[in-house]
């Protein structure tokens, strides 16, 4: 997929700092000539080891995915897709303490974008952001009996100039900030490491970001306009 180009980036919590846990969310960007996926996944902050289960999701779904392409995507292609994740995960005791995780991914094609996901988190198409929430801080986990991996937009890609994705730690620096530097600035592109530092001096410097935060973004690529 030549006709964008992306940058990602995650940092740890200050509250995980402080509590001495791990950075519990997870991405994966695999992209060829026919496609470009992305997928952001979140442990749930309160269970030892969700980490585990969010790379595994993130890999497992992105296997998935490429595997079904060029397939045509439909609202149950993705159900299905979230089903097949669930069947692929390791069978274990205490499974709560590893597989309570978010998912929030895109898949760019030559047509179409669409972007899919079960539980909370950020994403952006172009200029507009769009926030999933839920009461409590309490998401639906796709290992709960009743949640699907759900199509949450599909769009043309003549239509596309950027689009984003973020778990939900990116919620502190909405309150402050502007998430589209992160695809109108020119210095995430040109260095790998850019998001996870920008990130990090907001964590680090401003205060912000006490929750796990991980973000992929993407532009049409610049060089080929």
């Amino acid at each position: 997929m030549d006709d964008f180009e992306w940058a990602a980036g995650s940092v740890i919590g200050r509250e995980h700092q402080r509590l001495h846990k791990n950075n519990q969310d997870a991405m994966l960007v695999t992209s060829t000539d026919d496609f470009l996926i992305g997928i952001v996944a979140d442990g749930c902050g309160s269970q030892s080891h969700s980490e585990v289960g969010a790379w595994l999701g993130v890999n497992l779904l992105a296997e998935a995915i490429a595997a079904h392409l060029p397939e045509p995507l439909t609202p149950e292609t993705f159900h299905l897709l979230g089903e097949k994740v669930l069947t692929q995960l390791p069978k274990i005791a205490n499974f709560q303490q590893y597989y309570l995780f978010t998912l929030l991914g895109f898949i760019a094609i030559k047509a179409e974008v669409f972007i899919f996901g079960c539980g909370d988190g950020t994403y952006a198409v172009n200029d507009e952001v769009k926030q999933l929430s839920f009461p409590k801080n309490a998401p639906p986990y796709l290992i709960y009996p009743d949640t699907k991996l759900e199509l949450y937009e599909q769009i043309k890609i003549s239509q596309i100039e950027s689009f984003c994705i973020a778990t939900d730690g990116i919620d502190d620096w909405l309150k402050e900030k502007e998430l589209n530097e992160f695809w109108r600035s020119e210095k995430y592109f040109k260095n790998p490491d850019q998001v996870r530092r920008c990130l990090a001096i907001a964590n680090k410097k401003e205060h912000l970001l006490k929750d796990d935060t991980t973000l992929i973004t993407v532009r049409r690529n610049q060089k080929s306009t």
